[in-house]
């Protein structure tokens, strides 16, 4: 599910690509996005592809730059804790 995939018909996108997708829409580059949460811009290009799990703070304040809905907060948010390993709970 590199982008996103259907389930019952809907789309189910991640929220990397979501993310992705608000920064574009609101024409910014990754640069412009980094600067503006005084993150590096490769911090934000590895939440953009998904090779690094930002931490909620960094969700959050990305989302809110980015004025996602709140639904696209909550799914975003939903998909980080779901994410989110217990190591403790492994048997």
């Amino acid at each position: 599910m590199a982008n996103g995939s259907t389930v019952a018909g809907m789309e189910i996108v991640r929220s990397d690509n979501m993310i992705r997708r608000l920064r574009i829409a609101k024409g910014l580059t990754q640069r412009t996005l980094a600067r503006r949460l005084d993150l590096s811009k490769a911090q934000v290009s590895r939440v953009e592809t998904g090779t690094r799990r930002p931490s909620v703070e960094v969700l959050n304040r990305l989302l809110v730059a980015l004025d996602a809905s709140h639904r696209q907060r909550s799914i975003a948010l939903a998909e980080l804790a779901n994410s989110v390993s217990c190591t403790s709970c492994a048997s």
